[in-house]
C-alpha cells in the first residue's frame, strides 16, 4: 500500500468533483480511469463497479458513484472472467471493516460463480481494483491487478490493521 503523506482528499479529486460534493458519503465508487482521464467524456465505468455501489447502498453505507456525483459516464460491460471494480475510495475509515467484508464477499461470490460455469482449463480471472483509504488526513492507495485469493488476504490484513 502506497502511503504518500503529501496526498490529501483535494489531490485525489478531479473532473469537477469537490470536497463539498462528497462530504456526506462514506465511500465512493469511481470510474476505473478517474485520475488518469483528461476530461469527463473519457471516463469508463465498469458494470462490476456499478453493482458494487448498489451493494454498498443496500448494506446501508452512504455511497456515491459517478452518477450520484453528477458525472454522466457510460457503463462498460466486459464479458471475460476478470472482475473490474474501478476505484473504491473509502472516505470514512470507521466504515472500513464493513466495506472490506462486502468487497471480499462480492469477489468470492463472483469467482465461485464463474468457476462453476467455466472449464478447469481456463485460467481464473483477475481482479482489477484501485482501493484508496483516507485516514488521518492522508490517502493510502492500493492498486491491484491479480488473483482473487491474494486480494482477499490483503484486504483482510487491511481490516485487521485497524
Amino acid at each position: 500500500m502506497n502511503n504518500d503523506s503529501n496526498l490529501d482528499l483535494t489531490t485525489e479529486l478531479q473532473n469537477g468533483i469537490s470536497v463539498d460534493d462528497i462530504k456526506d458519503f462514506q465511500v465512493l465508487v469511481l470510474p476505473e480511469n478517474f485520475n488518469s482521464a483528461s476530461d469527463k467524456e473519457s471516463l469508463i465505468e465498469a458494470s462490476d463497479s456499478l453493482n458494487m455501489s448498489k451493494i454498498f447502498k443496500e448494506e446501508g453505507l452512504k455511497c456515491a458513484n459517478a452518477y450520484d456525483l453528477g458525472l454522466d459516464v457510460p457503463a462498460l460491460e466486459r464479458r471475460g472472467s476478470d472482475i473490474w471494480l474501478g476505484q473504491i475510495f473509502i472516505i470514512d475509515d470507521v466504515a472500513l471493516p464493513l466495506i472490506i467484508n462486502i468487497l471480499t464477499t462480492f469477489i468470492q461470490n463472483k469467482i465461485s460463480k464463474k468457476s462453476v460455469t467455466e472449464s478447469k482449463s481456463e485460467p481464473e480471472g483477475k481482479v482489477h481494483l484501485e482501493l484508496k483509504i483516507r485516514k488521518n488526513g492522508t490517502v493510502n492507495k492500493l492498486k491491484y491487478n491479480g488473483d482473487s485469493k491474494t486480494l482477499v488476504r490483503i484486504m483482510q490484513n487491511l481490516k485487521n490493521d485497524d
